[in-house]
């Protein structure tokens, strides 16, 4: 009887991560869902709970040991922990900035470099990182985030190349905007930023924006959670995986129309957008 794959989805407690660990499941899969508390990631599905904080070293080293030790080796890792930091560049403490990459890329490696080996020893693996459209449509007020997401890109490039001949696949998943707490959340992160600040109505504007966008809940613009987890599902089980794959009708438009202009009549779209 062949045995069950098993796959480890990072910030699984809600959202993309949570959505990903259920179709996993479904897909026939062993999953282990992780989160800082292993009591906040939902079972209900038969998702195997796990505690891990992709900044904190000993958190991974110990929850990575645990797969492990049981299975030997992880067949599908899904590098989905991240959150979105909004701020405007000048304004941005450079603590804040570094937490959000210590999230959105240093976890995410780190989660790699220590599932890699065995996947190279069992002859097969997939890695699956979740990205963003926002490597391709960049906005004012979100710079530290696009900018963790392009590292996301360059890192899933190079790793593709790097571990093709151990029989590892690497792709990475382009969702538009997801209607999950993530987004709520990030129209209220600002830091550095106060009336005193010279973006302090640009702030205003952005936030009025990134709530309308919310409020009209899924649509062209914000697509669902289940949407992103049933392709990151497919690529981690079809035989020849996409190696970079765009989710939601928005996100696909706004590629070809970045594609087709130059930057600066693309500039004036988006500035439209908060005028």
């Amino acid at each position: 009887m062949q045995q069950r794959k098993i796959a480890l989805v990072t910030g699984a407690t809600t959202g993309i991560g949570r959505a990903a660990a259920d179709a996993l499941v479904h897909k026939g899969l062993t999953v282990w869902g992780t989160g800082r508390a292993a009591s906040a990631v939902p079972t209900e599905n038969g998702v195997r709970p796990l505690a891990l904080d992709v900044t904190d070293e000993e958190s991974i080293r110990a929850a990575t040991d645990r797969v492990l030790q049981e299975h030997g080796h992880v067949d599908v890792l899904v590098n989905n922990a991240g959150y979105g930091l909004n701020g405007f560049l000048e304004d941005l403490p450079l603590d804040a900035v570094r937490a959000q990459f210590e999230t959105n890329v240093f976890g995410l490696l780190r989660m790699t470099q220590l599932l890699v080996p065995g996947m190279r020893a069992a002859g097969a693996g997939r890695i699956i990182h979740v990205g963003s459209v926002g490597v391709i449509i960049t906005a004012p007020g979100a710079g530290a985030y696009h900018a963790s997401k392009f590292a996301v890109e360059a890192i899933a490039d190079v790793q593709r190349m790097e571990l093709k001949r151990f029989g590892i696949d690497v792709v990475v998943v382009q969702p538009t905007g997801v209607l999950t707490p993530f987004f709520d959340k990030i129209a209220h992160t600002y830091p550095g930023t106060d009336q005193a600040s010279p973006y302090y109505d640009a702030m205003q504007k952005h936030r009025a924006v990134t709530r309308r966008m919310h409020d009209r809940g899924t649509g062209f613009t914000l697509i669902s959670p289940q949407r992103v987890g049933a392709v990151i599902a497919k690529e981690a089980t079809r035989q020849r995986p996409r190696s970079r794959v765009l989710v939601g009708a928005s996100a696909k438009v706004f590629a070809r129309t970045r594609r087709a202009l130059p930057d600066r009549w693309w500039d004036r779209v988006i500035l439209s957008q908060f005028s």
